[in-house]
């Protein structure tokens, strides 16, 4: 029960938190060790994604830093559960525009120039994974965004500009991640690291009436919480 409590106000409190990353790792810091057992862990996720809008003529990818919490949940010797919370999901691509405010001047200065469209999202993935074999598993599911900032970032040499963009958009993403996911056990004294890669496909129109939608490619990090009996398993593999 008070594991169950814990994981619930973990849960609340990260929703609710405007500065979610930051209390997400803390929390996992206080309650992670704390929760974990045999069937249930907690892990922080960290890395990088490469990702790219959909039928944007000249479109380029662009590059972000991610973050999570996950709530690895074992269902059987094959299967896990796996709900994440991602306070920390970049979006977005590059592109070639040009500023168009009405103001003369300063659309001007911004013709035809590089532009970086920054989504920021929060991000809350259900995956299934099947474990094949050891150390290794494949997961899918459903992922849904909700817009926090969106900007436009022009840049002309020594001079930019930032366009705030988000009335435009879809507030809500929504499509289909895959990961593959290595374990690595013998790393932090048996509590191992896990290396995703893995890949998200939007399904709803970033603007309405086009064809435009969000895509990612992620290599992650994922370091584990687990109990102290599970490290004692990892540790006797090792013998």
């Amino acid at each position: 029960m008070k594991k169950l409590l814990c994981v619930l106000f973990c849960g609340i409190f990260m929703i609710w938190s405007h500065a979610g990353f930051g209390q997400a790792a803390i929390l996992a810091l206080i309650f992670g060790d704390k929760v974990a057992s045999e069937n249930f862990n907690l892990s922080l996720e960290i890395g990088g994604n490469l990702s790219y809008i959909s039928d944007v003529p000249d479109g380029k990818i662009a590059f972000g830093v991610n973050f999570g919490l996950g709530a690895n949940i074992k269902l059987s010797d094959k299967f896990y559960l796996v709900p994440q919370f991602q306070p920390l999901q970049p979006k977005g691509n590059r592109y070639k525009g040009s500023l168009q405010t009405g103001i003369a001047e300063l659309d001007s200065l911004y013709q035809d120039k590089t532009v970086h469209r920054r989504l920021s999202y929060i991000d809350v993935p259900v995956y299934i994974y099947y474990r094949p074999i050891e150390r290794w598993r494949f997961g899918i599911g459903p992922k849904v965004g909700f817009l926090t900032k969106a900007v436009d970032f022009y840049e002309n040499g020594g001079n930019s500009l930032e366009l705030d963009v988000k009335d435009q958009l879809s507030k809500t993403d929504f499509g289909v991640a895959v990961d593959v996911m290595f374990e690595v056990s013998n790393f932090r004294g048996g509590k191992g690291v896990n290396i995703h890669v893995n890949y998200y496909q939007g399904l709803v129109e970033l603007e309405k009436g086009t064809s435009r939608r969000n895509g990612v490619l992620g290599v992650t990090l994922g370091f584990p919480f687990i109990s102290d009996e599970q490290l004692e398993k990892n540790n006797a593999k090792k013998k």
